[in-house]
């Protein structure tokens, strides 16, 4: 029997016998390998869905579980989770107990954390005993050797890329007791520590072949292919995609390597998208995407995460589009909806399976994917979810079904593959993208429950442990090969990757006229009209068109954002990447509904709670962002009620004001919020979830709004109102500022204007991509 980390690399295995008759031995990965060598008497495995419940319930119960700051409500709490199940089945792998974890925090940095972890874990595991449930994270203590079938398989070769756990090391040494055992690897300064579990010592840069039992070197090889690697930089990181169809045409048509001989490699598998697009334009492409398709882009999946976002959502005004755009002129999906939001906080585990089968009629799945949709339903037959409602069904299931992918099966003989999916691949050409620091090594998040030095202590990996095994990967996957591409992008903002500093490359130096033909493939008419980067030079008139602070601002700051934006009137591809300004959004929302409903609050309790309630509903933002807001938010409270007693009312709340003309400009805006004070006076009021620009004429164009319609408002009442300190900032520009970017407004009417980029355009600017990008539309 031959054992491979991978069900690719068993296929990379196989593929080398195609054109033989030859008979192979039997096959298998490593996890399908394990269910059937060991066993868990009296216990039956406990499915993803009902793991998240179960250990939901035991971290509730756990005494000062609140250490964390997680929420515990079910559907948030899943996020959270993944980091608690991934320590400790690190735990379970590496054979280390949660005690000798607390024995190695000498100074008692995490003492108290450590100590509830502990509770967690034996809490959860005695829940599971009363269950007859076994998690993954208990098995590597609890497991038995299938010995009858162990010793009907003869014997084991198991062929390895990396590093093995200890329990693995362990499994294998146990399993050698009753057939033999062989290990197939290449040792590389990266996974020395290997040496020291199997017991044997051993010389990097060979491939070995060790029997297990005997601790025995059956076979060493030193590796010695050199291969030609040549790394190219690039301006634009959408370069690099004419770049993998340039080098694949040169190594097959120029050296005469085969399509299926030459394999890509995306650093960043998001990527993956942009370069399927440019594949298939004109049809079937050249590569074969082994990741697949995300099921997010299927009808079925976006029509229920519609329903999901909405129903938790529904004042959102974008939510509500979405929704009214998924459902279209259907009667059956409308239909299904509004079972959905008729019983969101009730239905039941039948009639919610009926409804998704439902939708899988209508928006139908490959058949490949409804088998797995379909087994992902029958988790729910568990009685855990007897009395679940349709909200929190709906939110598990899709949370399952977000990880199936869609096999790519319109694809070309070039797989292309993410760094994990290499392991057992065998190319003679290989084309690595996107070789830059921030992407490559990819950073993990498993360190954050302890610090390097405790898990170098207790022998858990540690950050260098796991870039060192990125390198391997890839140094592997080099060394295999004849020839090697890769390319990053270099410019101010990004770099090299440091692991550049630990292989021999060849870097060439940047040649401009390479990366514009490459650019003319995938843009051929791009020369006939003019590149971002240059000048822009046109006409607007801004008293032709309705003028708010924001668009003001927006050409305060840069020129041609305002060109971009409003001449052009150009949607960006990205929304605006800042998480404040969707956070700020977010809590405008929540304040406009609390106080719609109620406008006045005796106590900071009443006030506090009213606003928690719609925070924790949320399901745009990253939980993480609203349990800060939830401690956040109490000053801002502590300052409303103090108001509240001092006679402030609120008088409007979002209130929009058009002035059709002022000054020959028509001026228009919406007040987050007007105040009165006991004596009348108005006090304008907008919100900020971070520090104000003290710049911004926000304020001043309030004021000009109410004073042109009317209203008694001195510019001594306006306010930022700071959502994080609830302290109030009064306006600081003067009026006579705001008059005279005005008057600049009324002379650039007349004239030609230069719409001039910044310098350094911040990253979170929607139009980021395109200032970077020397291509037109």
């Amino acid at each position: 029997m031959l054992i491979f980390t991978t069900n690719r690399a068993i296929r990379n295995y196989t593929k080398q016998f195609l054109d033989r008759n030859t008979k192979l031995p039997h096959l298998i990965s490593i996890s399908e390998f394990q269910k059937r060598a060991i066993y868990i008497p009296e216990y039956r495995y406990i499915n993803p869905l009902e793991r998240e419940i179960i250990f939901n319930q035991v971290v509730k119960r756990v005494r000062n579980s609140k250490i964390f700051k997680i929420d515990t409500e079910i559907l948030n709490f899943i996020s959270y989770s993944k980091y608690f199940f991934s320590f400790f089945n690190e735990l379970a792998q590496e054979k280390i107990s949660i005690d000798e974890v607390a024995k190695a925090d000498y100074y008692e940095d995490f003492r108290e954390h450590i100590s509830i972890l502990r509770d967690i874990y034996h809490q959860y595991q005695t829940e599971l005993d009363k269950l007859g449930y076994i998690d993954p994270i208990y098995i590597p203590k609890k497991y038995r050797l299938n010995i009858p079938y162990l010793k009907s398989i003869g014997d084991i070769e198991f062929r390895f890329e990396g590093r093995l756990s200890n329990f693995q090391i362990e499994l294998f040494e146990n399993i050698s007791q009753y057939v033999p055992v062989r290990f197939r690897f290449v040792r590389t300064k990266y996974n020395r520590d290997l040496d020291s579990q199997i017991g044997i010592e051993l010389q990097p840069n060979h491939i070995y072949l060790i029997d297990l039992g005997s601790k025995k070197i059956l076979e060493s090889r030193q590796i010695s292919i050199t291969p030609h690697i040549d790394i190219y930089p690039f301006h634009y990181r959408i370069s690099q995609i004419p770049f993998i169809q340039e080098r694949i045409y040169h190594f097959h048509e120029k050296i005469g390597i085969p399509l299926e001989k030459i394999g890509v490699v995306l650093l960043d598998e998001k990527f993956s998208k942009y370069v399927k697009v440019f594949d298939r334009l004109e049809g079937k492409g050249n590569l074969n995407f082994s990741m697949g398709d995300s099921i997010d882009s299927e009808l079925f999946f976006q029509f229920l995460s519609a329903i999901l976002t909405y129903l938790e959502n529904r004042e959102a005004i974008e939510h509500s589009n979405r929704i009214k755009r998924v459902i279209g002129e259907s009667e059956e999906l409308k239909k299904i909806y509004e079972t959905f939001a008729n019983s969101w906080f009730q239905g039941s585990i039948e009639k919610f399976q009926n409804l998704v089968i439902e939708t899988l009629k209508l928006l139908p799945l490959p058949n490949k994917t409804i088998r797995e949709v379909m087994e992902i339903l029958k988790l729910f037959n568990s009685p855990l979810f007897a009395k679940s409602n349709f909200r929190t069904l709906l939110s598990l299931f899709l949370r399952e079904v977000g990880k199936v992918t869609i096999d790519d099966i319109q694809g070309g003989k070039v797989t292309t593959q993410g760094l994990l999916e290499t392991r057992g691949a065998d190319y003679q050409a290989v084309i690595v993208i996107d070789f830059n620091d921030d992407i490559f090594p990819k950073r993990e998040e498993k360190d954050i429950f302890l610090n390097s030095e405790i898990r170098k202590a207790v022998g858990l990996p540690t950050l260098e442990d796991r870039e060192a095994l990125q390198k391997l990967y890839l140094q592997q996957l080099f060394q295999k090969a004849q020839y090697v591409a890769i390319s990053y992008v270099e410019t101010d903002r990004n770099r090299i990757s440091r692991f550049f500093y630990d292989f021999s490359f060849k870097k060439r130096d940047k040649i401009e006229k390479y990366e514009e033909a490459l650019l003319d493939i995938a843009f051929p008419n791009r020369k006939e009209a003019t590149p971002w980067s240059d000048e822009v030079v046109d006409r607007y008139n801004f008293q032709k068109y309705p003028l708010s602070n924001h668009k003001l601002q927006t050409f305060l700051e840069c020129p041609r954002k305002f060109y971009f934006s409003y001449i052009l009137n150009i949607q960006p591809h990205r929304p605006e990447l800042d998480i404040s300004l969707s956070i700020g959004n977010l809590l405008h929302r929540i304040l406009h509904g609390v106080y719609s409903e109620k406008r006045s609050f005796q106590s900071e309790e009443e006030l506090f709670r009213a606003i928690l309630d719609r925070l924790e509903k949320d399901t745009t933002i990253p939980k993480v962002y609203i349990s800060y807001w939830q401690e956040k938010i109490k000053k801002f409270v502590q300052t409303e009620i103090e108001r509240f007693r001092q006679g402030i009312t609120i008088y409007k709340l979002e209130e929009s004001i058009t002035i059709d003309n002022y000054r020959g400009f028509k001026l228009v805006g919406k007040i987050d919020r007007i105040d009165k004070l006991p004596n009348g006076d108005l006090v304008v009021i907008d919100y900020k979830s971070s520090e104000p620009n003290r710049k911004d004429y926000q304020l001043l164009f309030y004021y000009l709004l109410l004073r042109e319609r009317g209203e008694s408002i001195s510019t001594e009442n306006l306010y930022y109102y700071n959502l994080q300190t609830g302290k109030l900032i009064p306006n600081s520009v003067e009026l006579l500022d705001l008059e005279k970017e005005l008057s600049n407004l009324e002379n650039l009417s007349q004239q030609e204007i230069n719409f001039s980029k910044i310098q350094r355009c911040p990253e979170h600017c929607p139009y980021f991509d395109m200032c970077s990008i020397n291509i037109d539309n």
